[in-house]
């Protein structure tokens, strides 16, 4: 960190409070560039007061998860956007998991199943949350790879036994093979 005054600091810290609120309006307004490029600036304050021990630092990190929470949720047309949005929430949360669960059902949406593989074992290797498990099921059915996506039910279903619609979309699996033979 540069060595800044006391008084920069603050001003680094109040700087990035507006800024949000101005991100907040971009996210209200749907401005797509406009969110890109405030986050820009976020990330330099940031980068800037991350050390410095302030006391507008917790505060500054709760802004962080909002708008990280509010990128994912937007929508858009175009895959790179949304991507590059939910790329967004994910530098903002340190936590993770919800916004790669988010990119793996966009993934499995837009049809990339083999990305949202990759992305839902990756998350259910560092979170104990069951969602990355039927993403898992749904794209190896897509993929018709039914006995990795059985497995990925029955796993799932081990925690949520009560979830009638996984049980009725692994029924639905079971009849895809018979009719296969």
């Amino acid at each position: 960190m540069a060595n800044l005054t006391e008084a920069r600091i603050q001003e680094l810290c109040d700087s990035y409070k507006i800024i949000v609120s101005l991100s907040m309006l971009a996210i209200a307004e749907d401005d797509i560039d406009g969110i890109f490029t405030l986050n820009e600036s976020l990330k330099r304050i940031w980068e800037l007061v991350k050390n410095s021990g302030h006391k507008d630092l917790e505060l500054l990190e709760t802004y962080q998860k909002i708008l990280a929470l509010e990128y994912s949720k937007l929508e858009t047309e175009s895959i790179n956007d949304k991507l590059k949005l939910i790329k967004l929430a994910i530098d903002f949360d340190y936590s993770q998991s919800l916004h790669c669960l988010e990119l793996a059902k966009f993934l499995h949406k837009e049809k990339k199943y083999p990305e949202a593989i990759i992305l839902a074992q990756y998350l259910a290797t560092i979170c104990n949350e069951v969602p990355p498990l039927q993403i898992l099921g749904k794209c190896y059915r897509e993929l018709k790879m039914y006995d990795m996506s059985i497995k990925a039910y029955n796993s799932y279903l081990l925690i949520n036994k009560n979830d009638k619609k996984a049980k009725e979309e692994l029924n639905e699996i079971y009849e895809e093979m018979l009719d296969l033979r």
